[in-house]
């Protein structure tokens, strides 16, 4: 009895055992099918350029035909101009009127030229031939000898230089409002830069009515003449800038020329790459074949990056990989900024033997 006991009891500790290895065994094969690894790819964008010409017009034939309508106008506007040295003041001789006065009992002959002078010392010469008679005045004007303001006399007397002492008492001259034009403003002629600016100004009336480029629409100004009224060397205060300009108002298809800047991005990329963005395209005018027809330059710019569908970054690469190993692959493509790799659980260093359990995600700038 007693051996059979200790016979049941050894049985009963190797079936533990032995139950308790097969249920580490089969939690381990199941803990191991819990292993996953997630790669988190952040690609690098590749900036993209382009530029080619397109012909737009009703009917496209070509290639790079987008279909489209030009209309051609003729727009006028003015603008005023003023000479920028208008306004300055400029000595000039001034100039007032003279009473001139004969209180003798014989008439007076004055010469042009004859010259008076003020109480403050100006002399003053008069502009005509004169003759004062007897108990008589006469008016007469008179020009100031100084250039500028002190040529501006006051009201007051004035006394006939060439006269006797005696006679000067009794022939004389008054001015009853002072003399003015001592200084005048000067009026200048247009030069290039103030005529090249109120001709803008102009041209810019014109652009703000017609309306400015937009998305299927491209206005192109050009300008056809300009002209000035007085002539830009004539002196004035002021010129009437007249400015004529031809308008073309290009209408086309936006989708047609998405599609053709599509393609020549496309044609730019890599065998790893793919198009994400596209920007707005530019259109700058070239000619006009026909009165239908416009010759355009398209450029427009766009973003690369890495393809979802890139070998580089299919599961399958990463098989049997540990975290190193994985992060090497990747970081030595110039199309990959960053990579993060997680691989569960975490006490282990390879990553599951099966592409089913890795999983890429592609990360793509914001």
């Amino acid at each position: 009895m007693l051996g059979q006991a200790k016979v049941q009891r050894l049985y009963r500790v190797v079936t533990i055992v032995f139950l308790g290895l097969v249920g580490l065994t089969f939690g381990g094969v199941v803990y191991a099918g819990w292993s996953r690894t997630i790669i988190t790819v952040t690609p690098k964008r590749t900036a993209l350029t382009t530029s080619f010409p397109i012909t737009v017009s009703p009917d496209p034939s070509t290639a790079t035909g987008v279909r489209g309508t030009v209309t051609k106008t003729t727009r006028t506007a003015s603008a005023t101009a003023k000479p920028s040295d208008v306004g300055l003041s400029v000595p000039a001789h001034a100039r007032g009127t003279i009473t001139l006065h004969n209180e003798g009992s014989a008439a007076q002959s004055l010469a042009t030229q004859t010259r008076l002078q003020a109480t403050s010392g100006v002399i003053v010469r008069i502009a005509e031939r004169v003759i004062v008679p007897a108990g008589g005045t006469v008016d007469v004007t008179a020009v100031a000898d100084p250039l500028g303001a002190e040529g501006e006399i006051a009201p007051g007397r004035l006394t006939i230089v060439a006269l006797r002492p005696a006679n000067q008492q009794l022939i004389y001259g008054t001015v009853a409002e002072a003399f003015t034009g001592g200084l005048e403003p000067r009026s200048g002629t247009l030069s290039v830069d103030e005529l090249t600016k109120t001709s803008n100004e102009a041209q810019s009336q014109i652009s703000a009515a017609v309306g400015a480029d937009q998305p299927g629409r491209l206005v192109v100004l050009r300008p056809q003449e300009v002209a000035t009224d007085p002539k830009p060397d004539v002196p004035s205060a002021e010129y009437q800038v007249t400015v004529t300009v031809e308008v073309l108002d290009i209408r086309y298809e936006t989708e047609s020329l998405r599609r053709l800047v599509e393609q020549s991005l496309t044609a730019q990329l890599g065998d790893d790459q793919e198009l994400v963005t596209i920007g707005q395209p530019e259109l700058t005018f070239d000619q006009q074949p026909t009165l239908e027809s416009a010759l355009v330059t398209a450029k427009a710019r766009g973003q690369a990056e890495l393809s979802a569908t890139s070998a580089m970054i299919q599961p399958q690469r990463f098989v049997g990989l540990d975290r190193q190993a994985i992060l090497v692959a990747l970081l030595g493509s110039n199309l990959i900024e960053s990579a993060e790799v997680q691989i569960s659980p975490r006490w282990r260093r390879h990553a599951p033997s099966e592409a089913a359990r890795i999983e890429v995600r592609l990360q793509r700038a914001s």
